[in-house]
């Protein structure tokens, strides 16, 4: 869970890094696909498909042209690991250490961006 968090993070700073040279949060993914604009921010090793039973998920829901100023009240830009393993699930969330989360399904993410967090 750990390692999870702390890849999550750099994930998370991938976004804020290409979203200052480009302007542009990296484009809505399935889970475990890189969005490709990240790829030159992270480091070498670091894949979005972890093992089998887990994945990294981008997520940029409800925002036009990639944008939050664009973003409705629903929308939300989260990066998170998806698991069937509940108990997986719990230990992530709980070594996330309070920051700001958003749980579905499947899924915990860092909520980036949503209707009470903006950067």
């Amino acid at each position: 869970a750990t390692a999870i968090v702390s890849e999550l993070v750099t994930v998370r700073d991938a976004a804020f890094h290409s979203k200052a040279d480009t302007q542009l949060w990296p484009p809505n993914t399935a889970a475990g696909t890189m969005p490709v604009v990240l790829v030159p921010y992270l480091p070498k090793g670091l894949k979005f498909q972890p093992s089998a039973t887990t994945s990294y998920v981008w997520l940029l829901n409800g925002m036009s042209g990639n944008n939050p100023i664009n973003g409705t009240d629903n929308s939300l830009m989260a990066v998170g690991v998806s698991t069937p393993d509940a108990a997986l699930r719990t230990t992530v969330l709980a070594a996330m250490g309070g920051n700001a989360t958003y749980v579905s399904g499947n899924a915990v993410y860092f909520l980036l961006w949503g209707r009470k967090l903006r950067p």
